[in-house]
């Protein structure tokens, strides 16, 4: 056609694909509250996550052949004798304390209290139940029917079958009050523990000068149930547990000790 015009083709699309471009980095300085704001967020960072795993609770030092036997006024009236006895040993994970009592056998590490296991047996000797303790496990044990179960918890965790001596345990002249986990045969609750007081404990044993300890359930739990457990606790070593007064946390009313003494011959049996 006279004076028409045609474009020239199109130039073919290239299928190469080109690299991005990097982007451009820019260092942004700080301010300089801003940047010891946040050296010391790290510095907190730090010493919180180092005394996660730092053991709140000490070696009280008991004796090995120590023979405590207490009463124990349940909340229906009646009441019992409670022998305990403890023995010194090594254990694969270290030196511990076996305690045996009426119709437990628990095993404790002493650098902390921390439990090993714990076993409740039957009047013909056979396992009623057991409690197995390994890193972040405890395993509960039970033959028969019953079904077994494992449960996850803290570096800081106390069985509460233990707790008469576990409260030894507590850093006198450190500390005013620790908290950790309990674990009870049905469940696992944070507690804490903490000294609100110095009394002279008069108890069947005799007269001794005491710390007083108050433990009740910690976090929202705390706040909603505010019934407590008080320990009157030797102020001197080996801080024997002298008496204990429950509010109704459980279905013993009171404790008192009534005899103490370290056999030569030592050892629980």
């Amino acid at each position: 056609m006279t004076g028409a015009t045609f474009a020239p083709p199109p130039r073919p699309v290239s299928l190469r694909l080109h690299p991005r471009p990097r982007p451009i980095l820019r260092r942004h300085r700080l301010p300089t509250g801003s940047r010891g704001l946040a050296a010391l967020c790290v510095c907190l960072a730090i010493v919180s996550s180092a005394s996660a795993g730092k053991p709140v609770l000490r070696d009280p030092g008991i004796p090995d052949g120590e023979i405590s036997r207490y009463n124990v006024f349940l909340r229906d009236g009646a009441q019992e004798v409670s022998t305990h006895r403890v023995a010194t040993n090594q254990h694969d994970r270290g030196p511990a304390y076996e305690i045996a009592t009426d119709t437990k056998t628990m095993v404790l590490l002493r650098r902390d209290l921390t439990p090993v296991s714990i076993t409740r047996r039957n009047e013909d000797a056979s396992i009623d139940w057991r409690l197995l303790y390994r890193d972040d496990r405890v395993n509960y044990v039970f033959p028969g029917p019953r079904r077994n179960r494992v449960e996850k918890v803290d570096r800081n965790r106390y069985d509460v079958n233990a707790i008469t001596h576990v409260v030894r345990g507590f850093p006198f002249g450190e500390e005013d009050e620790v908290k950790f986990q309990l674990v009870t045969m049905d469940r696992i609750v944070g507690v804490g523990f903490k000294i609100v007081g110095e009394e002279i404990a008069r108890v069947p044993a005799g007269d001794f000068p005491c710390y007083k300890l108050r433990a009740g359930l910690t976090g929202i739990k705390g706040r909603l149930y505010t019934r407590k457990i008080y320990f009157w606790v030797e102020k001197a070593p080996p801080h024997r547990m002298v008496r204990q007064e429950d509010e109704g946390v459980t279905d013993v009313a009171r404790t008192e000790l009534i005899e103490w003494r370290v056999d030569d011959e030592g050892g629980a049996p």
